[in-house]
C-alpha cells in the first residue's frame, strides 16, 4: 500500500513515482540549467583561503615553499595552479573534504633570493576562479658568503667606450 494518494503519483511503465522524487529530479535538472548559464556561473564562483603558511607575508631561509589552503565552491574544483614574478608556474594537488569545501596543496615552489610573489587561483569546472596573492621574502642562511656585488666599469671595444655594469 502506497503512503500517497492516487492523485499524488505518476505512473512511469507500471512503476509509481512519488510527488517528492518528481520534484528531487525537477530540482536536479534546474541546478544542471542554472550551472551552464555563465551569468549563474560567474555569481557562484569559488572562494580561496590560505593556511600555510599562516600569513600572505612570510619569511624564510629555505629554496622553495610549499603553500596550502581550501577553496569554497558549488560546482566542483577543477584545477589549482600558481605562478611567481620570475614566471615559475605550476599545478597543485587537491581534495574534496566537504560538501562545497576542497583543500589545496601548491608544492615545491623555487623561491629566489629576496622578495617571491605568488599567486594561487583555483579554477572550478565553470571556469570560474579566485585568487590569493602572497610574498615569500627568502633570506640568506646565516654564515653564506653574501652573493658578489655587480661591478661596474668602461672598456673599449672597436674604438669605443662602453659603460657596463
Amino acid at each position: 500500500m502506497s503512503l500517497y494518494s492516487k492523485s499524488e503519483q505518476l505512473s512511469t511503465k507500471g512503476r509509481y513515482m512519488s510527488l517528492s522524487h518528481i520534484v528531487r529530479i525537477v530540482s536536479s535538472s534546474m541546478l544542471l540549467l542554472l550551472i551552464s548559464n555563465p551569468l549563474f556561473a560567474q555569481a557562484i564562483k569559488p572562494s580561496i583561503r590560505l593556511m600555510s603558511p599562516a600569513a600572505a607575508v612570510s619569511q624564510t631561509q629555505q629554496s622553495s615553499i610549499s603553500v596550502s589552503g581550501s577553496a569554497t565552491t558549488v560546482i566542483p574544483l577543477a584545477n589549482v595552479r600558481w605562478v611567481d614574478q620570475f614566471g615559475h608556474r605550476g599545478s597543485g594537488t587537491w581534495a574534496k573534504t566537504a560538501q562545497k569545501t576542497t583543500t589545496w596543496t601548491a608544492a615545491n615552489i623555487p623561491l629566489r633570493l629576496g622578495v617571491n610573489h605568488i599567486a594561487v587561483t583555483a579554477v572550478d569546472a565553470a571556469n570560474g576562479s579566485a585568487s590569493l596573492y602572497l610574498a615569500v621574502i627568502r633570506k640568506p642562511v646565516p654564515g653564506t658568503p653574501p652573493q658578489p656585488a655587480v661591478k661596474s666599469g668602461t672598456l673599449t671595444w672597436h674604438g669605443q667606450t662602453v659603460a657596463y655594469q
